[in-house]
This record gives structure tokens, sequence and C-alpha cells, in this order.
């Protein structure tokens, strides 16, 4: 089935970084931030860097958790980094060069999450780049894209596992910079 027919994506929100506020404002998820601090991680949604001095209309906030996707690389390899925002009552919205990817079932966003970080995954979805020194995808591509989903207690069940290691990982990253 195509990913539309899952989720809803909304389009990059046109954030410029002279609107970023030091206090206050909505927070707001950059494809900058994505590359460098947060990647393949969960954030909740308080603890976005980042918050802009905007108003945006409110179909365009988020008030829910979602996949943010950078929809631009510089190298077609390095197209894909991905990270999910847990909704923690700070709403958001997904910046610049992002996609949001939002879903009433929580347990399918999670499992979509660690899909999309599958680097047999990001490789199908390279395919629809677009560009010669900036690789950028579109939302109808992304939209199009077919995914197979198994029923829900496999979805809970694979992104449990998967959490697990990432909570592992990181635990024996902190031990390590100590």
């Amino acid at each position: 089935m195509r990913l539309d027919n899952v989720v809803k994506i909304y389009g990059p929100n046109t954030t410029s970084r002279s609107f970023l506020a030091a206090v206050g404002g909505l927070k707001c998820v950059h494809y900058g931030d994505i590359y460098k601090n947060y990647s393949d991680r969960e954030v909740a949604s308080s603890h976005i860097i980042n918050s802009i001095a905007l108003e945006f209309a409110e179909n365009k906030i988020i008030k829910q958790n979602a996949i943010i996707i950078a929809d631009v690389s510089e190298t077609i390899d390095d197209w894909g980094h991905v990270t999910f925002i847990k909704y923690d009552g700070a709403p958001f919205i997904n910046g610049t060069h992002t996609f949001a990817i939002v879903c009433d079932c929580t347990t399918t966003l999670r499992y979509l999450f660690y899909y999309l970080r599958d680097e047999t995954n990001r490789r199908r979805l390279r395919q629809f780049l677009t560009g010669v020194t900036v690789f950028q995808m579109s939302i109808k591509s992304l939209s199009k894209y077919k995914i197979d989903l198994p029923p829900q207690k496999i979805q809970t069940r694979i992104a449990d596992i998967l959490s697990a290691y990432d909570d592992a990982i990181e635990n024996n990253n902190r031990r390590i910079a100590l």
C-alpha cells in the first residue's frame, strides 16, 4: 500500500533562521538539526533545540507524535536522516527542507520510524531523488512510496525490540563519553 494511505505527510514550512527565538516561540525542527543533533533518534517535543518567532496557521502546528525526515541532501548516499518527535505537550512545526509524517496510530508511526531508518528502505527511497548538486525528495514521491505493513502486534514487537537496542546503544555511548 502507498505511504499516504497510512499516514498524513506535511510539507515543509519556510522558516528562516533569522526568526529563531532564544526565548518563547514555537518549537521548530530544521533539517540541519536533524543531521547534526537528531538523526535516527527519538526526541521529546519539549527538547527540540530551536524555536521560531513567527505565527503559523493552526493546521501547520503539530500536536502529536511525528516522524520528521529531511527532504534534501548534498549527496545521494547521505539522504534519509529521520527523527521521531515524541509529543509531550510542546507543539512544534517541521521547518525548511523537512517532511512531517503523522499517524493517529502510535504503533504504526513507531514502526515506520524504524522502517525508514533501515538502509534497504533508504536505498529504495533514494531512487526518487531529483537534482544534480543537491538531491531532494518530493512530497509526491514520498507519498507514493509503497510499504507492506505487518499486523499491529508484529509492528509493536519490532518497534519495542529496536527501541531497546537504541536505548542500550545510547547508554553505552554515555558510559564511553564519561
